[in-house]
């Protein structure tokens, strides 16, 4: 089964250049495509050392397959984001007492 590439897009997503645009006023000079190359690079470091610590190996062809899947980006990003409210509703409970 082929798997047409396409760019993966989420909702309320904050794309390339923007991160650019934010990391550039930090400090860290780049553009849009030295941004995208950050986050696949680490990316592919997490999912890599995610399959080795479940004892499945996979090639670099594989990753880069996986990278290109849009659901695993979806549930990333899912993942992200309860990550966050759970961070927020933690600082919440600690100012309030």
């Amino acid at each position: 089964m082929e798997e047409k590439n396409k760019y993966i897009t989420l909702e309320d997503g904050t794309d390339f250049r923007k991160i650019a645009k934010i990391m550039t006023e930090a400090g860290w000079q780049m553009n849009h495509a030295t941004a995208r190359n950050v986050l696949m690079t680490g990316l592919s470091k997490l999912i890599t050392n995610i399959s080795e610590e479940v004892g499945t190996h996979l090639s670099a062809k594989e990753v880069e397959t996986l990278l290109k899947n849009q659901q695993l980006h979806e549930a990333l990003a899912e993942i992200l984001y309860k990550a966050h409210q759970n961070q927020e509703e933690n600082d919440e409970r600690d100012q309030q007492g």
